[in-house]
């Protein structure tokens, strides 16, 4: 919870507005401009849609359209529907599909035969849903019926859809979701089990890291360097879930990986970055 964190108050976890950031940007990067958010109904559902909002803003798209469901499962066929402006679509398709017939000539009664059971075209390529689980599966059954997949929209998700079992679901297929590389995951797992005799919890990476970085800070010197200048250091740290820093107000900014869920599990879409950019300097002009 970003909320938390202040001058002086570091908030190590991997925060969802940050993988929300580094998806978008990825998205825009690959031409993805038009935006919409399927959210809960909820105090975090709200957070994520503002921090694609921001983020979309940053990277020079739109956000098209937002709804937000019931988080108890409750009439998500309405929303979808509604989100996805089905019954509008149909009606223009169908429209578009009379004015083709009533030409009748060759030309276009082959576009009707394209046409003909299409859905019409979205308002968004890109479809946010920070969600997980089995209402994630309940949605995208929905999403499949109202014809909302890939190539045609992409779906964003969180670190949560790091699950293989997503790539049986068709509408899956082709999401992308930013998490925290595993280079260094089987490594920390080995030596976990083997000092404990039994698997680590999802946790157990940011409480080794948290002990990284204090060890870290302390070689600096003669009692170590807890300085908020040293915790902020731009050029930030290496930890078993990748390359994290601190911001100025507390935030963490971590370098996470970008994964597409495909039909035969997950690949890397693009690779975590190894560095941090350093940060922007003003210009002065000196008379």
């Amino acid at each position: 919870d970003l909320e938390v964190a202040q001058p002086g108050v570091f908030v190590l976890g991997i925060a969802p507005e940050d993988q929300i950031e580094r998806v978008v940007a990825y998205a825009a990067n690959q031409g993805r401009l038009r935006f919409a958010a399927l959210a809960p109904q909820s105090r975090f559902g709200q957070r994520m849609v503002q921090a694609m909002e921001a983020a979309v803003a940053r990277h020079g798209g739109v956000v098209v359209t937002r709804a937000f469901y019931n988080p108890d499962g409750l009439a998500l066929d309405e929303t979808v529907r509604e989100l996805t402006q089905y019954p509008v679509r149909q009606a223009d398709l169908e429209n578009q599909i009379a004015e083709l017939r009533a030409r009748g000539d060759e030309v276009s009664m082959a576009a009707v035969a394209r046409l003909e059971g299409d859905a019409g075209a979205m308002a968004f390529d890109v479809l946010l849903i920070p969600d997980s689980g089995s209402r994630l599966s309940q949605l995208s059954a929905y999403l499949g019926y109202y014809d909302v997949m890939s190539p045609n929209v992409r779906l964003l998700g969180l670190a949560s859809w790091n699950d293989p079992v997503l790539a049986r679901e068709q509408v899956m297929q082709g999401a992308w979701f930013a998490t925290a590389p595993d280079n260094n995951r089987s490594w920390f797992g080995n030596h976990f089990a083997g000092a404990y005799n039994t698997e680590s919890s999802r946790l157990a990476t940011l409480a080794y890291d948290a002990m990284a970085l204090a060890a870290a800070l302390t070689s600096s010197g003669a009692g170590g360097d807890f300085s908020e200048r040293a915790i902020t250091d731009w050029r930030g740290f290496q930890g078993v879930d990748g390359l994290f820093r601190f911001r100025d107000d507390g935030t963490p900014e971590r370098g996470l990986v970008v994964m597409e869920i495909t039909a035969e599990g997950l690949d890397v879409a693009t690779p975590a970055p190894t560095v941090f950019e350093p940060p922007a300097v003003s210009m002065l002009m000196v008379e």
